[in-house]
Formats: structure tokens, sequence, C-alpha cells
């Protein structure tokens, strides 16, 4: 008996990484891996003279059918496919301290983070993303308390295009049920990074863009307590997230780009010695590989397979035409001066160690088109630079 196509599906869903496109020879390596059930007939050859093994097809028939819905697979061409990140949403506290009279709130605003204390000295990087149970027993063997390893099971499953309610308080008031939100941010990739540890102040971080701030929304909502919360009741999330309920709606985006234009001068000293501050991140899934697939693909159509070169010398993509070389970095934050910021120094490293002779054309392609403000800043650029400069929007929709 072949084994039922629901079952491979499962497999993909369950262990194939998410926001990442992944060619054929992948996705079966992961299921070989992955499940020991394997029949006669899973295994036999597709036809006496197509030695493929029959799963195979299958895994790509259930793969066929669902592409046509992008919200479970989406498909590239050349046999690449790339299953989306889901938002989540969460509710974490605010105050640390073992009466809770700690408040990190403006330290978290300030570095754009949402942190945890419990198992203080232990750095977690190794288990971000881990599944719970060996994240659980890893704490527990350290004689961790209980809500030290149920908290941090949850933190470390944060990932960027997740929604995050900040609370101040969620003790009942007498009898009455209570929850207070301070602030609203969504989880992003920062510098590479989304998780990380800092013993002096923090404990662990979580990178995040604060999309509103400087709340007091009260919510009579009792059985939020703890410090995180996974939110999967939908009515709780409509009444809580109302206007986050998606990372990639203009409407959240708006928001970051009001506060970063707006954000006031601080007179605090880096207490946080060589970690950076900033704003560069993106609220939407990880989608920089997807991106620089369409777009690879959408230079051969235009100008021809052999002169478009993915990731030669560390360069995205490369066009090579008679009398020039355009390098593309494809960078993809949610504004067009982040993407600039971010990508320009590594076009000019890249091109100054290219042995090419032919005239250079350095291009930032993004998702977002630039505003007024940003195109500004592209023209200034481009006079200013004595080499040839653009910004490309590249939009995936």
């Amino acid at each position: 008996m072949v084994t039922p196509l629901n079952i491979f599906w499962t497999l993909m869903t369950t262990h194939l990484p998410k926001g990442k496109w992944l060619d054929l020879k992948e996705i079966y390596s992961t299921i070989e891996d992955n499940f020991a059930d394997f029949t006669a007939d899973d295994l036999k050859a597709v036809t006496p003279t197509n030695k493929e093994p029959t799963w195979h097809r299958n895994v790509r028939s259930v793969l066929q059918r669902r592409k046509n819905n992008p919200k479970e697979v989406q498909h590239a061409g050349d046999a690449k496919y790339l299953f989306p990140i889901s938002t989540s949403y969460f509710i974490i506290g605010s105050k640390y301290g073992e009466h809770n009279d700690i408040d990190m709130l403006p330290l978290m605003e300030e570095y754009n983070v949402v942190c945890t204390g419990f198992a203080w000295d232990y750095d977690m990087a190794n288990f971000y993303q881990k599944p719970e149970p060996e994240i659980t027993d890893f704490l527990k063997k350290k004689k961790e308390e209980p809500k030290s390893y149920n908290t941090l099971k949850k933190f470390l499953q944060l990932k960027p295009g997740d929604v995050i309610a900040v609370k101040s308080d969620g003790s009942p008031k007498g009898r009455t049920p209570f929850l207070e939100i301070v602030a609203y941010a969504v989880v992003v990739e920062r510098d590479g990074e989304i998780y990380w540890h800092e013993k002096k102040h923090f404990g662990h971080c979580i990178n995040v863009q604060f999309i509103k701030t400087g709340l007091k929304k009260q919510f009579a909502i009792g059985g939020y307590g703890r410090t995180l919360h996974g939110i999967t009741d939908t009515e709780v999330i409509e009444t809580l997230f109302d206007e986050y309920k998606t990372a990639t709606s203009t409407s959240v985006r708006q928001k970051i780009k009001t506060k970063r234009r707006t954000r006031s001068a601080t007179a605090s000293k880096n207490i946080l010695g060589q970690r950076r501050k900033g704003s560069v991140g993106y609220v939407t899934n990880p989608i920089h590989n997807q991106i620089q697939q369409l777009f690879k693909e959408h230079l051969e159509i235009k100008f021809g397979k052999d002169n478009v070169q993915l990731e030669e010398n560390n360069v995205d993509i490369k066009l090579f035409q008679p009398d020039t070389v355009t390098f593309y970095e494809v960078k993809p934050y949610d504004f067009a001066e982040d993407c600039i910021r971010s990508g320009l120094g590594q076009l000019l490293s890249y091109v100054f160690f290219d042995s090419d002779k032919r005239i250079k054309k350095l291009k930032i392609v993004g998702p977002y088109p630039p505003d007024k403000d940003e195109q500004n800043f592209i023209d200034f650029l481009k006079q200013t630079l004595t080499i040839d400069f653009d910004y490309e929007c590249f939009k995936l929709d």
C-alpha cells in the first residue's frame, strides 16, 4: 500500500523550514530523514524505465495540488518551493524583579527588543526555534523552575512577523479580570539576528520593531498573568490586536514609518557596549530569497539566462552586458532607505575587489517603492557618487 498523500503533507509542514526557498532535493532529503515507514510500494520505481521511487512522484503531486494556495506553499519555477511563515500572536510582560516592580519597557523601546530574565546566565542561541521539549529538558537539567522553562520554551519560538502585545499588568482587580496593554511590536530580523543574549541588563532578547507605544489600553480579560502567552483564541486576537492582525498590512508599515520619522532625542548613554540600536528590520516574513529568486528570473527573461549569475563572489545577482556589469544587492526591508543603508557598503566592497574591466553599475533591490523623502535621498546619492547607482523596487505581488 502506498503511503497516503496527507502524511507527506504533514511531514513537509512539520519539518521543512519556513520562509526559505527549497528545491526538490532538499524536500526529499528532509522527508527521508523524518519518516521511517516507507512501504514497498513507496520505494518501487515509477516505471521500468524510470527508476525514481514512487514516493518522490507523490510528493510532487502534493506540492502541485497545494501550490494554488499561496498561504500553503509558493512555487517559483525551477522546482523551488517556499512554505510561508504564518503570523502568531503573543502577550509578554514588561516587568522584572521578584515583585514585578522593575519596568523594562523604556529599555525595550530604546533597543527595539522584547526580553525575559529567566535562566539569566544561559545563552540560548543554540536553542532558538528548537522543539519545546528540547528546551524544557535542557533547563530542567540546569535546575530551572517551571516558570523559567515554560516562558523560554515559548519565547524562543518567536519569529519574524509575529505580533506582540506588551502588558504592564495582567492581575485581576478583586474579582474583575484585568489586562493592561502598553505597547505593540512586530518581531524582526536585524543585522542577521533575531534572538540574542545580554547578561548585564536584559537576559534574553528578541529583536522587534515597536509600532505603537505609550498606551494604557485596559481590557476586562483574565487568564494572562504569566510572563508570556501565545494567543490562539480568535476572539481574544480580534479584541487585542484588531488593526495588527497581519504584520504585512499597509497600516502596520505606515505606523512604523511614522514612529521612526518622529523619534525623540535621548540623553541616555549606550549601556550595551557594542550592541547597536536601530530601526532596520522587516516586519513581513523573511523574503530575501524569494525576491532574489524571482528577480533573477525577471532579469533572465529580459536579458537571457546566460547574462545573469546568482551569488558569484557573494553578489546577490550580477547582470553582464557587453560594456557593463550591474551588481544587484537584494534587501527585504520595508523602507527603501533601510535597504540602501544596509546594502550600499556591500556593493562598493564587491566592486572594489572585482577584476572585471567593464563599467560597473550598482543597484539596491527592495520590496517597496521609495516615498518622497527616500527619493530625495536616492537622488542625492546618484548626484554624489561617481559610480552609477540606483534603487529598484521589485514587488512580489
